[in-house]
C-alpha cells in the first residue's frame, strides 16, 4: 500500500478484448474517497502473454493487483498453482477458477470474489436464501459453473439443476465436485442437457439463473418459456449493463427479478477489500461504505440512478 509516494501504486482489470468495463470507475472512486494512492488500469492480454505478465508485472511489484475476467479466469488460477508458494483461497480451489490477486512481495494471493458478489446480491436484491431450495442455473461455463459449485459445497440447497448444451462444461463441473467430495450427496447436482428436462426443472425452481449471455444484447430472445415459471420463483440474470427481456417478463409476471449489477458491484468491492485490508480493516471493515460507492457509480454509468 502506497499513501504517501509521487507515484500511485497500480491494480487493473486483466483480460481479453476487453471493449466495455466499468471496473476502473467504480475502483478510481474508491480509491479517491479512502485517500488511496493508486490507480486502476485495463490489462487486454492475449493468452501467451498471461505467465510473462505474472512474472514481469506482479512478482516484479510493479502491478499490485489485478482482477481478472473471461476467459482467463481458470488459466491464471492454474498458472497460480504452477510457478511457486502462492496463496489461493479455498473457493478458488473449489471452484477452479480465481478472479481477484494480490501481490504480498513474491507471494501471489489469489481469491474468488465473484461468488461472494453473487451471493451478496441474491440476499440484497431479492431477498433469496439458496438454503433448502431448489435452483437452475443456465449455463455451465464461467459464471454459470462457479455459482453451481459454490452454491454446492457452501449453501446446502436441496437441488441444483445445471444446464447446457456442451455436455463437457458439464462433466468439468462434475468431476471437480466428485473430487472434493467423493460424490457424497449425488443427488444434489442435476446436470440437465436437454429442454424437456430443462422445462421440469424450472417449473419446480425457486429460484432461475441466466450464466449465459443470451440477454446482453437488444433484440436477444428470452432463454427460457417464462409461463414455466412457478409464482413463488425468483430470476437473476447475470447480465448487467441492460435489463433483459428476462428479467423485465418476470417483473411482469409478479416475481422478484434482478440483473447482474449488485454481483458486479459487490465483487469488486470484496476485491478492492483484500488489496487494501489494511485501511479498510478500520475505516469500512464490513464493506457497506466500498459497495455503497461502487453500486453507486455503476447505476450512474448505465443511467439508472
Amino acid at each position: 500500500m502506497n499513501q504517501d509516494s509521487d507515484n500511485p501504486d497500480v491494480y487493473g482489470l486483466l483480460g481479453k478484448n476487453i471493449s466495455y468495463s466499468l471496473s476502473p470507475s467504480m475502483h478510481n472512486t474508491a480509491f479517491k474517497y479512502f485517500k488511496i494512492n493508486a490507480e486502476y488500469k485495463i490489462f487486454d492480454l492475449a493468452l501467451d502473454q498471461l505467465e510473462t505478465f505474472v512474472r514481469t508485472e506482479l512478482l516484479s511489484g510493479k502491478v499490485s493487483g489485478v482482477n481478472v475476467t473471461v476467459p482467463y479466469k481458470i488459466k491464471m488460477k492454474e498458472i497460480l498453482e504452477s510457478c511457486g508458494n502462492n496463496r489461493l483461497d479455498d473457493i478458488t480451489k473449489r471452484v477452479g477458477a480465481l478472479n481477484t490477486i494480490r501481490v504480498d512481495g513474491t507471494i501471489l494471493s489469489a481469491w474468488n470474489t465473484d461468488t461472494f458478489g453473487f451471493s451478496e446480491s441474491i440476499k440484497e436484491d431479492l431477498e433469496f436464501d439458496p438454503e433448502g431450495k431448489k435452483v437452475v442455473v443456465l449455463g455451465a461455463g464461467g459464471a454459470g459453473r462457479a455459482i453451481s459449485l459454490y452454491f454446492a459445497f457452501l449453501k446446502d440447497p436441496k437441488r441444483i439443476s445445471v444446464y447446457d448444451i456442451d455436455s463437457s462444461r458439464l462433466d468439468s463441473i462434475r468431476n471437480t465436485y466428485e473430487k472434493w467430495t467423493g460424490n457424497t450427496n449425488p443427488e444434489l447436482l442435476d446436470y440437465v442437457t436437454t429442454r424437456e428436462e430443462l422445462s421440469l426443472a424450472i417449473s419446480d425452481c425457486d429460484l432461475l439463473i441466466n450464466a449465459t449471455p443470451i440477454g446482453t444484447k437488444d433484440g436477444d430472445v428470452i432463454p427460457i418459456d417464462i409461463s414455466l415459471l412457478n409464482d413463488s420463483s425468483s430470476v437473476y440474470d447475470l447480465v448487467y449493463a441492460r435489463e433483459t427481456e428476462l428479467v423485465k417478463c418476470a417483473r411482469d409476471k409478479g416475481l422478484k427479478a434482478a440483473n447482474g449489477e449488485g454481483m458486479l458491484a459487490n465483487q469488486g468491492a470484496k476485491a478492492f477489500y483484500y488489496w487494501n485490508e489494511d485501511i479498510l480493516s478500520i475505516k469500512d471493515p464490513e464493506i457497506k461504505i466500498t459497495k455503497k460507492i461502487m453500486r453507486e457509480v455503476l447505476l450512474k454509468k448505465l443511467g439508472r440512478s
